[in-house]
């Protein structure tokens, strides 16, 4: 989407990673609260000017090996 998008609308914009907004950082804060207000996963507001970082999602997995006792060989033969 490209333009500005109110507060009150952007708490409702469902399928969204990231939003940018270059405001100065006082007036960000309706923006903000409308991110901080919404049900799911945590919302990026990127409001630097150049910040690609902002745009990188990342994602770890992690497997618990402690149900075997940290013997990953157990892992592999249960899978």
């Amino acid at each position: 989407m490209s333009g500005v998008i109110s507060p009150d609308s952007l708490a409702k914009v469902r399928l969204i990673d990231a939003v940018a907004l270059h405001l100065p950082a006082a007036a960000l804060r309706p923006w903000r609260e409308a991110l901080a207000c919404r049900d799911g996963p945590i919302i990026t507001l990127v409001s630097e000017q150049i910040a690609p970082e902002g745009f990188v999602i990342e994602r770890h997995v992690c497997v618990d090996t402690t149900a075997s006792g940290g013997n990953t060989t157990l892992l592999v033969q249960a899978a």
